[in-house]
C-alpha cells in the first residue's frame, strides 16, 4: 500500500510534467495569435522587394523570400505572378495567400497593420 506522501509526491509531479509538456503548445498558440492580430495592407513589388519586405506576405519566411531573389536575379524580373510557382518554396496554396498582395511593377506600399 504506498503511503500518503508517497501519493502526494507522485501527483505532485504528474503536475509539473504535465505542466512542462503543455507549455510549448501554449506558446505556439500565444505565437499564432499574435500573428493573426498583426495583419498586412498594400502592395509589394515582387520585382524590387527585398528579403525583409519579401517576408512579410503570408507564408514566405526567410528562406522562401531568398529563392525569390535568387530566382529573379537569375530569370530577370517576374512576368506573371503565377511564375512565382517556379520558386522553390512558394506552391499553389502560398500564390493564393499572396496573390492580392503582389504586384509586378510600381511601387510597393505594403505595410504591417495591428488588427
Amino acid at each position: 500500500m504506498m503511503q500518503p506522501t508517497n501519493k502526494l509526491f507522485t501527483v505532485v509531479t504528474a503536475i509539473i510534467i504535465f505542466c512542462f509538456l503543455t507549455m510549448p503548445v501554449l506558446a505556439a498558440e500565444k505565437t499564432a495569435s499574435a500573428k493573426k492580430a498583426e495583419q498586412i495592407e498594400g502592395k509589394l513589388n515582387i520585382n524590387t522587394a527585398d528579403v525583409k519586405q519579401l517576408k512579410m506576405l503570408p507564408g514566405v519566411g526567410k528562406k522562401t523570400a531568398e529563392n525569390i531573389i535568387a530566382y529573379r536575379s537569375q530569370q530577370g524580373n517576374f512576368k506573371s505572378s503565377a511564375e512565382l510557382g517556379k520558386v522553390k518554396g512558394v506552391g499553389k496554396k502560398t500564390l493564393e495567400k499572396i496573390k492580392d498582395y503582389i504586384v509586378l511593377d510600381g511601387e510597393s506600399t505594403l505595410k504591417k497593420v495591428k488588427k
